[in-house]
């Protein structure tokens, strides 16, 4: 699994977003448990435009692996933003900026704080 990762990280670095999330998707495969698998497969689909594999993968995160980073619950709002509903994601922007996650927090102030 970790092979995999960091070959899916090689190619998310240079925004080679299809093979990096197939390089992801073959690291959950190899290791189940490993949350950040799912978030950066997620975040590869989510950036090629495959929201719903997207957000089916960011859901094990949240619903089985939850780590309570915070950073699954930003993924998941902006998949949420990118579907045209960022109402949905302020519950899952404030669940990241309370988990400590302080990427998520321009995002609610863009989204949430009107």
């Amino acid at each position: 699994a970790a092979a995999f990762s960091a070959k899916g990280l090689e190619f998310f670095n240079n925004a080679n977003y299809k093979n990096a999330a197939q390089q992801f998707e073959k690291a959950m495969e190899n290791n189940p448990l490993d949350y950040t698998h799912f978030e950066n497969a997620a975040t590869a689909n989510y950036l090629l435009g495959n929201l719903e594999k997207a957000e089916q993968q960011i859901d094990i995160v949240i619903n089985e692996l939850n780590p309570l980073n915070g950073k699954c619950e930003y993924i998941k709002a902006l998949i949420y933003i990118k579907y045209g509903d960022p109402i949905g994601a302020c519950p899952l922007l404030k669940t990241s900026v309370d988990s400590g996650y302080s990427q998520a927090q321009s995002a609610q102030n863009q989204y949430c704080n009107q």
